[in-house]
């Protein structure tokens, strides 16, 4: 079903004009980057380099049913860990830009993935991992070659291309939106659409979550989820995926006293209990402290900011093959 809004009466005209100049724009980059997509999908493959495409247009396409329901700006390609260096080699050889040049920061916090700008102008995080960090990466337990033994075949801007089966889908949705803190409500939408996309295995979302150690990140996410946006979630599979009735009670009393909707983007306390609960109280003890830690860091030493693998060249082009070389190593 398409959007009604430009349809209803009574609405502004001014406001009814802007609004049809936005769904123009978005139709208009959903076809940039759709573009860019299949000319990647034809290199890729070309070099029989093992590759999904995740977020974005699967979200739109997949799981709201229609890409005027969920806009998005970029492209997100997941590349197996054995042929990153090989797609990196193939993109540029294309014209594909990469935007990286901070190869010491990107070596020391050995990132999950990469940015280019493709030929027709679309940004693409190119990754080896679905967490981009590796302090993150070593609190949990996510397989990157489950995923790909999993992966499943669908249509996207008329070609064939691979993405996440459907939970492992919502566990990614889930645990990106955790890991980030959780508050916005378009993170809690898409985690409702993935809900809403297929008919789920309760108890399977479960056992995968918790042998990844993701259980608390997606059941959190789910849980308000059900609470924003009505998302019809079992409350014993939420339970199960916390694991301990502790910091399942922690994250609902401060979601009470910090709601996440009224987050204006600072580091309220349910976003920080979004990033680093975990599986059991050692591991969120940790997690938690490492956390501390890395914000002192980032203080005394403006380089780590996110933004500054592009802004900021560092190192040479024996650091940029080094890290190259070892994303194939990375356990």
């Amino acid at each position: 079903m398409r959007p009604l809004v430009l349809e209803q009466p009574g609405l502004d005209e001014p406001l009814r004009e802007r609004l049809r100049e936005s769904a123009v724009h978005e139709a208009a980059r959903a076809l940039r980057i759709q573009s860019d997509l299949v000319a990647a999908a034809s290199l890729l493959d070309a070099a029989g380099i093992r590759w999904m495409v995740i977020k974005g247009p699967v979200l739109a396409e997949l799981c709201y049913g229609d890409p005027l329901l969920r806009t998005y700006s970029d492209l997100d390609l997941l590349v197996d860990r054995n042929d990153f260096a090989r797609a990196v080699e193939v993109l540029e050889a294309e014209g594909a830009e990469l935007q990286d040049r901070n190869w010491e920061l990107i070596e020391r916090e050995r990132r999950g993935q990469l940015h280019f700008r493709l030929r027709l102008g679309t940004f693409a995080d190119v990754h080896w991992h679905l967490l981009n960090r590796e302090s993150v990466r070593r609190s949990l337990a996510v397989s990157m070659s489950e995923a790909f033994e999993r992966a499943r075949s669908v249509g996207i801007a008329g070609i064939d291309v691979r993405t996440l089966d459907p939970i492992d889908t919502l566990i990614h949705v889930a645990m990106h939106a955790t890991t980030s803190g959780g508050d916005r409500l378009l993170w809690l939408a898409d985690v409702r659409a993935c809900v809403v996309a297929a008919p789920l295995d309760w108890r399977e979302l479960v056992d995968r979550a918790r042998r990844w150690r993701v259980g608390p990140l997606v059941g959190l996410a789910l849980d308000r989820s059900r609470r924003a946006v009505g998302t019809h979630v079992p409350d014993a599979a939420i339970g199960a995926l916390f694991g301990d009735r502790g910091l399942r009670a922690i994250g609902a009393a401060v979601d009470a006293v910090w709601p996440p909707s009224a987050s204006t983007g600072g580091p309220t306390p349910s976003i920080l209990w979004a990033e680093v609960v975990r599986q059991g109280w050692a591991a969120t003890a940790s997690t938690a402290w490492a956390r501390i830690a890395r914000t002192a860091a980032n203080r005394r030493d403006d380089s780590a900011r996110v933004d500054r693998p592009v802004v900021v060249p560092t190192g040479d082009a024996s650091t940029r093959e080094r890290f190259l070389q070892s994303v194939a190593r990375d356990a």
